[in-house]
């Protein structure tokens, strides 16, 4: 199904294009129903391509990785696309090219007051679509070895531990990262075939 480079959310829109099984999309919309002390609509979230990087909140995507600098290395030549509430963005995810027929989700984040609504499972939708609409064959995602709650996210959505980049985060951060109580130190990198 082709995508308007605007796409404004719905159950039955969902349906149709989405990639995730029944089950995560079904929670993925219950928590939208759920958000009315938000004031959220589930119609009014829009997700789009975003052609001007200036115009991801900088806030959001040190979210998801705490170094601006490493951040400039991969946002200019990734394909982002943001969800929006109000016009306001809420929440945002990177798509890196690796090679032909690979991508890597370099960044995911959502503002923190609208987290745990399923506005990340949309946006992780929307970047599979993207990454089967490229003609890729997989798609790659890394986190830190503290990050339990994205590790165990990930694998429900079908991604699977490939490898360690060992120390990646005590080689690249002068600054220690804690998380969960403890330093992160390795990245974890998980990968997704896409069905054709």
């Amino acid at each position: 199904m082709a995508i308007n480079k605007q796409s404004y959310l719905s159950w039955s829109w969902l349906q149709r294009s989405s990639v995730l099984s029944k089950s995560h999309l079904f929670r993925v919309y219950l928590h939208f129903q759920n958000t009315a002390s938000l004031g959220i609509m589930f119609d009014q979230i829009n997700i789009k391509k975003v052609q001007d990087h200036a115009a991801i909140p900088v806030e959001l995507l040190l979210l998801a990785d705490p170094s601006s600098e490493m951040i400039d290395q991969y946002v200019h030549e990734s394909c982002c696309f943001g969800a929006f509430f109000n016009n306001e963005c809420i929440g945002v995810i990177v798509l890196y090219p690796l090679r032909e027929e690979q991508l890597e989700i370099k960044n995911i984040a959502v503002a923190e007051r609208f987290q745990g609504k399923g506005i990340g499972g949309i946006l992780m939708n929307r970047a599979l679509q993207y990454a089967q609409s490229r003609g890729d064959q997989s798609i790659l995602i890394g986190t830190a070895d503290t990050s339990l709650a994205q590790l165990n996210w990930y694998k429900k959505l079908g991604f699977k531990e490939t490898h360690r980049k060992i120390d990646f985060f005590i080689e690249h951060y002068p600054q220690p990262i804690i998380e969960n109580g403890q330093r992160c130190r390795d990245m974890i990198m998980l990968e997704k075939s896409l069905d054709r």
